[in-house]
């Protein structure tokens, strides 16, 4: 698994944050569960960064759609507080150039979403989780 470009880490690691802090909240959540939320997320901001109307990812599961709330909300107050503004127009991912804060946010999810899966698949049912509960700092 590859480190992702510096200019995605600090909301790489916002999101990651969360996930821990609700990760605590809800022990019994896998990485599947995590997973399933980056997808969504990564659908929705696809969906805006090319002009879609789409409703917020909804889920019946409490601690998916805990999850879906909380990382929404960490998501508006980086929008919000100007925070992810030097990123877009400036930065590239590959070829692609970083136009807007949905296509921001969709490139991260993406991104989150493969290593979820690479620890999940290294080290079992919670490998993510595990993972970033030792790595991030809140």
């Amino acid at each position: 698994m590859g480190r992702p470009p510096e200019y995605l880490m600090p909301v790489l690691h916002s999101i990651e944050s969360e996930v821990i802090k609700l990760y605590d909240e809800f022990p019994n959540f896998v990485d599947k569960d995590v997973e399933w939320v980056y997808d969504k997320l990564n659908a929705y901001y696809k969906a805006l960064a090319r002009g879609k109307q789409i409703g917020e990812p909804l889920s019946t599961s409490e601690r998916k759609q805990a999850l879906v709330d909380e990382l929404l909300n960490k998501i508006d107050l980086r929008a919000e507080s100007g925070a992810d503004d030097s990123i877009i127009g400036v930065e590239k991912h590959g070829s692609r150039l970083i136009d807007s804060r949905e296509v921001l946010y969709e490139i991260a999810f993406k991104s989150l979403l493969g290593s979820a899966r690479f620890w999940r698949k290294k080290d079992g049912k919670t490998g993510y989780l595990d993972f970033i509960s030792g790595t991030v700092i809140g």
